[in-house]
């Protein structure tokens, strides 16, 4: 019995990091801007499941000018070694994108189409919904189609490249997001990431761009 509660802890493993970013603008402009990001993984003999919590805050004078927060869980129940089932589920509060909350629902399969010691690529398509209440007061609730890839690139012992990029469509509006990441490991615990997001809505509200874009240098510890 005891052997195989420990087999049980030992195939069930714990990952997780910090990403904090803060920059403070004095003398001709006053302003101070917070990124901050939480993600805690868990792997369990065929599932693996991650949270995650990201948070954006501008702020002018002491006054928050625009904010954006997420969290966002997801499960993956692998069928082999290369194909999966996953789920997810995010929620979302986006000043700079005009709306006050947006929820998105996402079943779907994946598959990894590169397995290698210092590369890896996946892609994945999938079928839910998305709920969304604009910052007018308006609302949409609507079905939705989704593919994504996921690559990632250990160019030495010290750095990696990674690109993960979904859409989201739907008949009244269609979500990109695409996030280019380089870290560079200052230790075993620490590293500096330098990232570029680009998100895009199709059909925003009126006074709002169709596309924003956020450059990044955050400290990220992994625990």
């Amino acid at each position: 019995m005891a052997a195989q509660e420990a087999e049980q802890v030992a195939a069930s493993q714990w990952d997780g990091a910090v990403e904090l970013g803060f920059i403070m603008n004095r003398g001709n402009t006053d302003s101070d801007s917070l990124n901050a990001r939480l993600r805690v993984e868990n792997s369990r003999h065929k599932w693996r499941h991650r949270a995650e919590a990201k948070v954006l805050r501008i702020s002018e004078e002491d006054t928050t000018t625009a904010e954006s927060y997420e969290v966002s869980g997801r499960s993956e129940y692998l069928l082999d070694e290369n194909d999966y089932l996953f789920g997810t589920l995010r929620y979302e509060s986006d000043e700079f994108a005009g709306y006050d909350r947006r929820t998105t629902e996402v079943f779907g399969y994946g598959h990894q189409f590169l397995k290698r010691e210092d590369m890896h690529l996946k892609g994945e398509f999938g079928a839910g919904g998305r709920q969304t209440e604009f910052v007018d007061g308006s609302d949409d609730s609507e079905s939705i189609g989704r593919v994504g890839l996921d690559y990632k690139w250990q160019i030495s012992k010290t750095s990696s490249f990674s690109e993960v990029v979904y859409v989201e469509h739907g008949s009244n509006n269609t979500y990109t997001e695409s996030v280019t990441a380089l870290t560079a490991k200052i230790n075993n615990r620490l590293a500096m990431k330098v990232s570029y997001t680009i998100k895009n809505n199709s059909d925003p509200q009126p006074g709002f761009e169709t596309t924003d874009t956020r450059t990044a240098i955050t400290l990220v510890y992994d625990f």
